[in-house]
Order: structure tokens, then C-alpha cells, then sequence
């Protein structure tokens, strides 16, 4: 997801990535370099351990000054919410929605 996550005016990536083994999904932050798209490298911020597949940026009244984005642990059987801070990307608090295993 495309996403300004410091403030700065440039769109920055949100992504979730895995190497497909429970547990060990991750939720990453690529700041946009400030001379553009197209430089390299873009530094990148591990925000959270656990999302691996999935995620979604959800707005919620309140929280002018947070991301909130629900993932899924697909490997670990977990759907959780974060809630990220706008500013520096780091984590404020999560919860684990659900982790039942049928």
C-alpha cells in the first residue's frame, strides 16, 4: 500500500512479506527516498513481526494520527490489528483478532 507514513509528502511502501513459514511474516515500512521512485536504495523498517500475507489500511475515526491495519498471519492462523504512528512508523499496540485453528 502507497501510504505517506513520516509526513514528509512522499508516498511510501507498506508491505507484508514472508518466507512462508508460521510465525515469521513481517510488516515493512520502505521510506520513498527524497530525490524519488526511481532511487535507490529505499530504507527499509521492519514495523512488526507476524504479517505475512495480507493486510489492509483501514480509516477510523479517532486516530488522525495513526495507521491502523489489519493483517493476517495466513502460516500462523492469526488475523490481528496494529496500529502504527504516523510520524516515525513505529508500533503503538496491537491485538490479535483471532488465532482459531478449525
Amino acid at each position: 500500500a502507497w501510504v505517506d507514513i513520516d509526513g514528509d509528502g512522499r508516498k511510501d511502501y507498506l508491505t507484508a512479506r514472508s518466507n512462508a513459514q508460521a510465525g515469521l511474516g513481517e510488516l515493512v515500512w520502505y521510506k520513498q527516498p527524497v530525490d524519488g521512485l526511481l532511487t535507490t536504495p529505499w530504507p527499509e523498517t521492519i514495523i512488526t513481526k507476524g504479517p505475512d500475507v495480507m493486510f489492509d489500511l483501514a480509516n477510523i475515526k479517532g486516530h488522525d494520527n495513526s495507521l491502523i491495519v489489519f493483517a493476517s498471519e495466513f502460516f500462523n492462523h492469526k488475523l490481528a490489528v496494529y496500529e502504527i504512528n504516523k510520524g516515525d512508523g513505529k508500533l503503538l499496540r496491537s491485538r490479535i483478532i483471532d488465532a482459531t485453528i478449525d
